[in-house]
């Protein structure tokens, strides 16, 4: 079996989360009875992620920053419910996507994202630039922009992502496949204007 590449492991558990540290039990716990230096030690241990998750859902800044935002301080106010049984930035980001999911809905549908920190899994840029594969995604359906976003950007598995959107696994595959499919013959057909 190969040796992992521990960075990017650390990386992907940062950002899906995929267990809970004695360290993040007893932060939670602390930020349950009052401290604030365990309630900003949360803060900075997950802000990145969930500003991360909100504006590759929206695809806006100043948006993500109020989705964040908001998310924080309902995960903070309403902490006494966190059940423990995820990790704290799993439930976090949940909170984050159904934010997202909600504004999303209320608004009509933009095509404005800006450039996004960081690169999308090889497979998906090998073939074009970076901004037409932005706006490939931004012009799916909201279903499957973000689960392929989850997936291929904040590196989550289907398996996380079916727990985060409280869909069924075979959904999310399905999501996956189909919005793999649609951004590969939108990109061929980029490569084809092109010429």
């Amino acid at each position: 079996m190969a040796e992992k590449d521990t960075s990017r492991d650390a990386t992907a558990a940062a950002r899906c989360l995929k267990g809970v540290s004695v360290e993040e039990r007893q932060l939670v716990a602390d930020a349950r009875a009052g401290s604030r230096e365990a309630a900003a030690r949360l803060f900075e241990q997950h802000w990145d992620g969930a500003w991360q998750t909100a504006y590759r859902v929206t695809g806006r800044r100043g948006l993500a920053d109020d989705i964040a935002q908001d998310a924080f301080i309902t995960a903070l106010t309403r902490l006494n419910s966190f059940r423990g049984e995820s990790a704290f930035g799993t439930w976090l980001f949940r909170i984050v996507v159904n934010r997202a999911l909600t504004v999303l809905r209320a608004e009509a549908p933009q095509a404005t994202l800006e450039d996004l920190p960081g690169e999308a899994s090889d497979d998906l840029t090998s073939s074009t630039n970076h901004r037409e594969l932005v706006a490939a995604v931004t012009r799916l359906p909201l279903d499957r922009r973000l689960a392929v976003v989850l997936r291929y950007w904040l590196e989550c598995s289907p398996a996380e992502i079916a727990d985060l959107l409280g869909s069924p696994l075979g959904t999310i595959n399905s999501r996956l496949a189909r919005g793999l499919a649609e951004l590969r013959l939108a990109l061929e057909v980029s490569d084809v204007q092109r010429c």
